[in-house]
């Protein structure tokens, strides 16, 4: 389960319903400054949930706290903790970083040399409406969390495509 929701929401609650909902399924994410669904549309103050189920992936949760003092540690304990759970090797990894405790450039090439060399790792960085006096945390299990790593490994017979563009940077001309 993804979930994407607002710095100020009542994370344990949340948590609590979705591990109560979909009991043994990892659950993973973080608060976000608006979420949005082909549903629903853009929204500062709601919450995304996202249920994914396959007979041929297999999907692993891992968190580790201190990423901001020994990210070293966080990393290889978060991706042990998801590999154990996973079957065959991990295919992609969505991570959630906390990018006011840790370098988030530092823990994805963690990631990488950790990862297999053909295993993405994507997600979102947690974060906070500007408006909003709440931390961005991030979420794993029925916990939500900063400065960690959480991570949600996909296994077996995954197919991935994605692209990056960041829209302050031209791409082409008129």
């Amino acid at each position: 389960v993804l979930v994407f929701t607002h710095a100020d929401a009542d994370h344990t609650a949340l948590l609590q319903t979705l591990g109560a909902r979909y009991p043994g399924i990892p659950v993973v994410g973080c608060s976000t400054a608006g979420a949005y669904s082909s549903d629903g549309g853009f929204s500062e103050d709601s919450v995304v949930v996202t249920l994914m189920q396959s007979d041929r992936i297999s999907f692993a949760a891992g968190l580790a706290r201190g990423a901001g003092d020994r990210p070293e540690q966080a990393v290889k304990d978060a991706i042990a903790q998801a590999s154990g759970s996973l079957t065959g090797p991990a295919r992609v990894c969505l991570f959630f970083p906390d990018p006011r405790a840790a370098s988030t450039d530092a823990v994805l090439t963690l990631l990488g040399e950790a990862l297999p060399a053909d295993c993405p790792v994507l997600g979102a960085a947690a974060a906070r409406l500007g408006t909003s006096e709440a931390a961005p945390v991030q979420l794993s299990g029925t916990e939500a969390v900063r400065d960690a790593v959480p991570v949600l490994l996909l296994g077996g017979q995954v197919q991935c495509a994605f692209s990056v563009c960041n829209s302050w940077q031209p791409i082409g001309s008129l």
